[in-house]
């Protein structure tokens, strides 16, 4: 997750805008790409919206990155691309080195965006795409657009907390009026990490004042020992919702397929497999008769389980780069409003969700 906390200093012609032009065409391609219609439905053509939403952020903040930013970003991709050669599954990692790949180049743009365009213009940008996707979930029936009400979490949560928080200051009557469309597509997608992660990172917010702290590390270790605690006491897990459980064991039996392949984990894409093979009847009740159980439902502990050592070193130095320094309470807020998605879904499975993160 790149720092939102750089001012705006206008763009390279001297022009300012209300929002970030590249920034907001990635988004509304990744929105778009689930409309009914609009693109063609098969998965290639899905998964090719990946790149092209990353190659429209690259390009946008081209000027303002860094080499030494892309080469750290580059290890996410590289370590999937690594975890082939010991036992991964070649095409079903295809798909995921191109989602990772594609993710590097949205980390890329968005961090030379935000240097050379502030953070009020991206964020604004985020803003409008969500406010298009809250629309569109409130008048087409079911999951539509995007089939999945989880996808679009990241999306809606961190646009409100741009909001609320002033990171995007569209004035009172339309941040008003942005805030509350988004609440409505939150409340429609009955996606309670959405509704709950804004919400503790707003309080975060307000609770950090308006010092520059190295506190931000807290809601994070928080988060952290929390899930461990429901890895070791899936019954708790269960006593909160069936939905908290059924991932709960996912994750347990993801570790035990890194306990059976050893140090170097099970390989890219490989868990897939063997979650679908050894999953426990419990799981495929929760998840229901027609659903299929076959992801670890957790970015941040994909790596892990599938790249050994190597996908542990990658979360270590993810979390610390995450953490370390002082720090906005902008830029704190918005880390501990990402992380739950990190955590316990799968933000990264879509550009719809992939894009705000980044």
């Amino acid at each position: 997750m790149v720092d939102p906390s750089p001012a705006a200093p206008g763009s390279a012609t001297g022009v300012r805008r209300a929002v970030s032009n590249g920034m907001l065409a990635s988004a509304l391609l990744a929105v778009l790409a689930y409309v009914p219609g609009i693109f063609d439905p098969t998965y290639n053509s899905k998964l090719a919206v990946y790149p092209a939403a990353g190659a429209l952020m690259l390009l946008a903040g081209a000027g303002g990155i860094t080499v030494r930013f892309a080469l750290a970003s580059a290890i996410l991709p590289a370590v999937q691309i690594a975890g082939l050669l010991p036992a991964g599954a070649v095409p079903g990692a295809i798909p995921q080195i191109v989602r990772w790949s594609s993710f590097w180049m949205m980390l890329c743009g968005a961090s030379g965006m935000l240097v050379t365009q502030g953070r009020g213009r991206v964020f604004g940008a985020l803003a409008l795409a969500a406010s298009l996707t809250a629309v569109l979930s409130l008048i087409l029936p079911d999951d539509l657009p995007s089939g999945n009400p989880n996808r679009q979490g990241p999306l809606l949560a961190l646009s409100m907390l741009a909001v609320c928080t002033g990171i995007y200051r569209p004035g009172r009557i339309a941040g008003a009026a942005i805030i509350l469309l988004l609440a409505a597509g939150l409340w429609k997608s009955g996606f309670y990490t959405a509704m709950a992660a804004p919400a503790a990172a707003l309080a975060w917010f307000h609770v950090r004042g308006r010092r520059m702290t190295s506190l931000q590390g807290i809601p994070v270790a928080g988060m952290i020992l929390l899930q461990a605690f429901l890895l070791l006491k899936p019954q708790a897990a269960a006593a909160i919702h069936p939905s908290l459980e059924l991932r709960t064991l996912i994750w347990r039996s993801g570790f035990a397929l890194l306990d059976e392949a050893g140090p170097w984990g099970t390989g890219t894409a490989v868990s897939r497999l063997g979650l679908m093979v050894e999953g426990t009847d419990r799981m495929q009740e929760l998840a229901g008769p027609d659903s299929r159980v076959d992801f670890l439902h957790s970015e941040i502990l994909t790596l892990p389980v599938e790249q050994g050592v190597f996908g542990i070193a990658a979360v270590a130095l993810f979390t610390y780069l995450a953490v370390r320094g002082r720090m906005s309470r902008a830029r704190g807020s918005v880390l501990a409003c990402c992380w739950p998605f990190l955590a316990i879904d799968l933000p990264l499975a879509t550009p719809l969700g992939a894009n705000p993160i980044a």
